[in-house]
């Protein structure tokens, strides 16, 4: 059953980012600082979270972490501009994907046992985390730094 819950968030972000055709770029950042604002504030709204329940549990720590990460992502969607391709949507998609899991994967670790192959996927996962978030956020550099915005463009044309 929590396979499954991980195979949906992934799928939901995934979906999410392709459907909406923005950039890599400016959510990745928004993924970073969803991740510093997690450290500071996940437990406080787990606990929010967990008051509608009779009891607390890693899975509203692990709810309340991913919220606050996933956050500042889609409220930057508004300030981003889209793909042209879908090959570039779909890379930007699974760009986008492979970083929300590896700043997600430990607030989902917190909650799901996994064993046998899922168990050593998210172990080996885990052992690149660091690699693929500094990697990630490098791209997301460059990619805000060498795309040109739509205003950017008409301000040439004239």
């Amino acid at each position: 059953m929590t396979v499954f819950v991980c195979i949906a968030v992934i799928l939901g972000i995934f979906i999410s980012i392709f459907l909406s055709k923005k950039r890599f770029g400016l959510s990745a950042f928004g993924l970073a600082v969803g991740a510093i604002i997690s450290n500071v504030w996940a437990y406080e709204i787990s606990l929010l979270l967990g008051s509608f329940s009779n009891y607390m549990n890693s899975f509203y720590i692990a709810i309340g972490s991913g919220l606050v990460i996933l956050l500042p992502a889609y409220l930057l969607f508004s300030r981003n501009t889209v793909y042209k391709t879908k090959m570039m949507r779909l890379l930007g998609s699974l760009a986008f994907t492979i970083l929300a899991l590896a700043f997600l994967i430990e607030p989902l670790g917190s909650f799901v046992v996994l064993t046998d192959l899922p168990g050593e996927i998210y172990r080996n996962f885990v052992s690149y985390k660091n690699i693929i978030i500094g990697s990630g956020l490098i791209i997301a550099v460059l990619e805000v730094l060498f795309s040109k915005s739509e205003s950017s463009k008409k301000d040439h044309e004239h």
